[in-house]
């Protein structure tokens, strides 16, 4: 059983979304969350870069050393710089979208 989850969002108001949920459906979990506004600002500004691939990484490797034994990223646009972290830090990292498509992929009548 996972006991300790970090969320990593890009958006301020999800922090208050996500925490009574996870209180109430986990209440044994140890959730905490983090939260980088810039991430999602200078990606819209800017579009995906090394600099913000290295951000999402460190966010992820600053959770990995907070005890996080899950990652969870609340931010779809930043997914393809969560690919690069799931392949630097030894924690599981789920995007938010993970369960949408597994769900998508595993329907009848799925192509894969």
């Amino acid at each position: 059983m996972i006991r300790r989850i970090a969320f990593i969002h890009t958006v301020a108001m999800l922090v208050e979304r996500f925490r009574p949920r996870f209180q109430s459906e986990l209440p044994q979990a140890d959730c905490f969350h983090m939260l980088d506004e810039s991430v999602l600002q200078d990606l819209i500004r800017q579009g995906p870069s090394s600099g913000i691939t290295r951000r999402i990484v460190t966010l992820s490797q600053v959770a990995a050393d907070a005890g996080a034994e899950l990652i969870v990223f609340t931010c779809s646009s930043t997914s393809p710089a969560i690919d690069t972290a799931r392949q630097t830090v030894s924690v599981p990292i789920l995007k938010i979208d993970d369960p949408l498509y597994a769900r998508v992929a595993s329907a009848p009548g799925a192509s894969g």
